[in-house]
């Protein structure tokens, strides 16, 4: 997966950062989704993909074009957000003063340890001090919550960013509605089996680790990520990206082939009626 050699691609440094670190990012999620396939549970396998997809939009909105100033985008971002975090539990502040009273109320009398933010802070707040992430900041502190892809009359929401790469059925399937499992709202999608007769209702669960989802989920997930290999190696690993075009036309396509042509039969768990 040449995760080794990201770090000396061809235009990754200090600046660009956010690229070897959302390549890695990608592939521990892709490590975790072939841990879940070796036992199949769809909705766990769909709550990987959809964070698989919004990081493969990020690293591939960043190499698409103004590469190092849409990584620094990135990088300022997170930076913006860990001050925010730190300063919420800082005991010094207010806000670390609520969120300690909120965590002996909910978690434990035991106060958090939240380690040294004052200088955590202080060390955060030096790189936003200087360039280019200072002239970043300034963009980005404008565009108030907007996300940091909207720099330079970026898209504004997620939805725009997908439609802008070319992704919108991935935006629909595999982030609207896969988020159902990830927010906890599908708990009437996939999970229960209803049998109705002129004389009464019936309906059973289904097992846990069900079958119900999973040819769609790979028959989206597969592509996803031979495309994410494709425009990620082409970008930065030419070496790479002529082996994956190889292997993809020698061993991996004819195996995809095989998969798309597999039908996942269900079987009605409802006790019958009479």
């Amino acid at each position: 997966m040449a995760l080794e050699e990201m770090p000396y691609a061809d235009g990754v440094n200090e600046d660009t950062s956010a690229i070897p670190l959302l390549y890695r990012h990608s592939i521990a999620l892709l490590d975790c989704l072939a841990t879940i396939v070796q036992l199949p549970s769809v909705e766990v396998m769909r709550i990987a993909m959809r964070s698989f997809f919004e990081a493969k939009c990020s690293l591939e909105y960043i190499l698409a074009d103004n590469t190092k100033d849409r990584a620094i985008a990135y990088q300022t971002k997170h930076i913006m957000g860990r001050i925010k975090e730190y300063q919420q539990m800082d005991p010094s502040t207010f806000a670390g003063k609520e969120f300690a009273a909120k965590w002996k109320n909910e978690i434990s009398d035991a106060e958090p340890t939240v380690g040294d933010t004052k200088s955590a802070i202080e060390n955060l707040e030096k790189q936003l001090n200087r360039e280019p992430y200072k002239s970043m900041h300034t963009k980005l502190q404008a565009a108030k919550r907007k996300p940091w892809y909207s720099i330079d009359a970026g898209p504004t929401s997620f939805e725009q960013l997908c439609i802008e790469l070319g992704h919108s059925v991935y935006y629909e399937i595999c982030y609207r509605k896969w988020s159902n499992v990830t927010h906890a709202t599908s708990a009437y999608i996939d999970s229960f089996t209803s049998s109705t007769t002129a004389k009464k209702k019936e309906g059973q669960y289904h097992a846990l680790r069900a079958m119900l989802g999973f040819e769609e989920t790979v028959s989206l997930s597969i592509p996803m990520c031979i495309d994410f290999f494709i425009k990620v190696f082409s970008k930065l690993l030419p070496k790479h990206y002529r082996r994956f075009l190889v292997f993809y036309k020698n061993q991996l396509r004819p195996a995809w082939k095989s998969v798309e042509r597999v039908n996942v039969e269900y079987v009605d768990q409802a006790p019958p009626t009479t």
